[in-house]
């Protein structure tokens, strides 16, 4: 079952808001393959964290997706996984896709993005005829 963020509304028709992490990944993709110099999202190493050892797997979390998000009540973590495009400033892409993905995850979703980390999986070579 994928973990939701909700939100209480307010005003006359008062409830409840839930955004899934599907949504929140899609605005985060869009994002992010706007961004020039970025090739694609790559799917990540599953289950290892960045020491190397083996992480315990969540029964929610998908390791197959190029995307991982852990949410809490009031903000989320993304870690984005990336092929760029050969002759691209690696630096400069990894901090445009951050703040783009901070920047449309925020604004239309209203969840407070506390972290985009970016991981450089793969570097893409346009072939030439």
């Amino acid at each position: 079952m994928e973990k939701e963020q909700v939100k209480q509304l307010q005003g006359p028709a008062a409830g409840t808001l839930r955004i899934s992490e599907e949504v929140l990944a899609t605005i985060a993709t869009k994002a992010a393959t706007s961004i020039e110099g970025v090739a694609a999202l790559k799917s990540g190493k599953a289950g290892v964290n960045q020491a190397g050892k083996k992480e315990k797997k969540k029964l929610f979390q998908k390791f197959d997706r190029p995307i991982r998000i852990e949410m809490s009540e009031d903000e989320a973590v993304l870690d984005l996984y990336l092929i760029v495009r050969y002759g691209s400033n690696i630096r400069t892409v990894s901090e445009k896709v951050q703040q783009a993905v901070k920047d449309d995850v925020q604004t239309m979703t209203g969840i407070s993005v506390a972290k985009v980390n970016i991981h450089i999986e793969d570097i893409y070579f346009e072939e030439t005829v």
